[in-house]
């Protein structure tokens, strides 16, 4: 029997690449149908348990309402996480079903990837004036200074500076420089 991935799956560095395989595969909508269908199951018994909470909080003492209270809400909230799930694994499904396209105009987990990708230095607005090993040292593009505080680390494609005590990757420096937003600065990392 197929069984959904774990969480350690999910979240691993090759989480865009386990979502290609998983979502692209019709055979995994079947696994997705059924986590659905055990939620909703789910879903059921915790609205009988409700039902019949509600029915002893009408017999109960008036000392005793309150725990019944808190117990329903506890009942009602995971129900809502409940709801949650559904939508996610019903999204995998139509995913996985190739019943869900790329919209115009959004970004996907690959434009990400292929942003990130994109060295800082390629928009950078002046030269490095100093160089070493996986290093790169420039005058702060953020802040005025005389003296490099600015430094771009090559093999993680990130920056930092001493100057003004900011760091980030290359996305968030697009957005710093050209004021724009994420989204915006992804399509236009792109386009490098």
């Amino acid at each position: 029997m197929e069984t959904l991935p774990n969480k350690k799956q999910l979240h691993s560095k090759n989480k865009l690449e386990f979502r290609q395989f998983l979502l692209g595969d019709k055979k995994n909508s079947i696994i997705f149908k059924k986590k659905i269908d055990e939620i909703r199951s789910k879903i059921v018994k915790y609205e009988v348990v409700i039902d019949s909470l509600f029915e002893e909080r009408a017999k109960a003492e008036q000392k005793d309402i309150f725990w019944h209270e808190a117990s329903i809400k506890n009942y009602e909230e995971g129900i809502a996480e409940f709801k949650k799930e559904i939508k996610k694994f019903t999204y995998y499904y139509n995913m996985s079903r190739g019943k869900i396209k790329k919209e115009v105009g959004k970004i996907t987990d690959e434009d990400i990837v292929r942003a990130k990708e994109v060295p800082i230095d390629l928009f950078m607005p002046c030269n490095a004036s100093k160089q070493s090993q996986n290093r790169k040292y420039y005058k702060c593009p953020l802040h005025n200074e005389k003296t490099p505080s600015f430094v771009y680390y090559t093999d993680q494609n990130s920056y930092s500076c001493f100057g003004c005590s900011i760091a980030g990757d290359n996305i968030d420096l697009y957005m710093k420089l050209n004021n724009c937003d994420f989204i915006t600065a992804i399509k236009e990392l792109i386009k490098l």
